[in-house]
């Protein structure tokens, strides 16, 4: 396997916000390829601004990857058609930033909202998935204008209610039709959701665009959990997956990332800068040896 390695640019910070370009260069200098962002907030960027962020991973030799999770205003699933309207726009104009910036997929959220806004019990999901077949469908066309990929995620039942098995997202994939929509899976939902994460990712095969990976705790890969990691990178070789892999560490308590993400103890035992960064790199040298047995 000759995937592309990412990093989150979160894992270091607390708040969603960040320099973009100290981070690019720390993650390129510990030899990732890809630096995965936050479009909620590189949206609020000048055209200069991007053109600087974009510049410097030109310079770096450093990729972009981009994610977004909504806010309840930009909901694609809910009744109001003006919200979803909003939503609707939101994502395309989203999907044409990433374009702009070398991207060629845009994970996350993309259809609801997160942190997760859950509708009074008891209701009709069919009509959500509904709306959001219909949503989704009308976006990804703007992905397939630029030549990109949409990848919706499939996260676990605390976070979203609509999609939360591989086998849920299949039948949604098949439903909207287009070869430019595929799952985000990340092996902390799967983990919870699936029986077997092999025999998921097989049933996934082809509609499996965006990957993130992490121990079951959220902490960066490192195979000291109880995660079978030899059974998920020979998997994705099986299925002859060409994305990127990405990691999404939270570790740290405190601040908005950690407050969303649920985060209520230091996994990282007081770490500061140099030892995260430390922590990365032996991560991101597990993953290239696995990716090398495979």
């Amino acid at each position: 396997m000759d995937n592309k390695i990412g990093m989150s640019f979160t894992y270091w910070c607390q708040d969603w916000s960040g320099d973009f370009r100290y981070y690019a260069r720390k993650i390129a200098g510990l030899g990732y390829d890809v630096m995965e962002m936050s479009l909620t907030n590189l949206d609020s960027l000048s055209r200069s601004g991007l053109d600087d962020v974009k510049k410097l991973g030109e310079d770096l030799g450093l990729g972009f990857s981009f994610t977004v999770g909504l806010t309840p205003d930009r909901d694609l699933t809910v009744e109001d058609e003006a919200v979803r309207r909003r939503g609707i726009e939101y994502v395309k104009r989203l999907l044409e930033t990433a374009h702009y910036m070398g991207g060629d997929v845009l994970g996350g959220l993309s259809y609801c909202a997160w942190p997760p806004v859950f509708p009074p019990y008891p209701f009709d999901r069919s009509a959500y998935m509904d709306r959001a077949a219909s949503s989704l469908g009308e976006v990804v066309k703007t992905a397939e204008d630029l030549g990109m990929t949409l990848c919706f995620e499939v996260v676990n039942r605390f976070d979203a209610f609509l999609f939360t098995t591989v086998d849920e997202s299949v039948e949604f994939c098949k439903r909207v039709g287009s070869p430019n929509l595929k799952m985000h899976l990340d092996t902390f939902h799967m983990n919870i959701e699936e029986d077997l994460i092999g025999a998921a990712i097989l049933r996934g095969a082809g509609h499996i665009g965006y990957f993130h990976v992490g121990e079951t705790d959220r902490r960066p890969l490192d195979g000291k959990g109880r995660m079978d990691w030899d059974e998920f990178f020979s998997t994705l070789a099986k299925i002859d997956y060409r994305g990127c892999i990405i990691q999404e560490p939270v570790i740290r308590s405190g601040g908005q990332v950690g407050y969303d993400m649920r985060m209520w103890r230091d996994q990282s035992h007081g770490a500061d800068e140099a030892q995260l960064d430390a922590m990365a790199k032996s991560s991101l040298d597990y993953i290239r040896a696995m990716c090398a047995n495979y």
